[in-house]
């Protein structure tokens, strides 16, 4: 009863978030040329291979934009996958669509 066990918590200076080296402008650019290209693989995906090579900090801030604001915390994967989870959604839509000849379903 008299042992002490070690805590599994950091203790110390909390971490900085990550800023991103990109400057706004970059940031911005990407978000805009997502944005023309989303729905369309052939434009989308060369898009997401060169924001593979980027920072974390700067997938997050690019996601954040691009889909609805991010943990400064997140991933690299968690960032890819939710700029990949609205182009998805968008071509998955498009499909549904034409499967009812744009016509209601209901």
């Amino acid at each position: 009863m008299g042992k002490k066990v070690a805590s599994a918590s950091k203790t110390g200076k909390p971490k900085k978030p990550r800023k991103p080296k990109m400057t706004e402008d970059q940031i911005s650019d990407y978000v805009a040329r997502l944005e023309q290209a989303v729905g369309d693989n052939d434009k989308f995906l060369p898009i997401i291979d060169e924001l593979n090579s980027a920072a974390v900090a700067e997938l997050v801030a690019i996601a954040s934009k691009f889909v609805s604001p991010m943990a400064a915390s997140s991933t690299k994967k968690s960032a890819v996958e939710r700029i990949m989870k609205r182009h998805q959604n968008l071509l998955s839509f498009k499909r549904k669509q034409k499967a009812v000849g744009g016509r209601s379903a209901a």
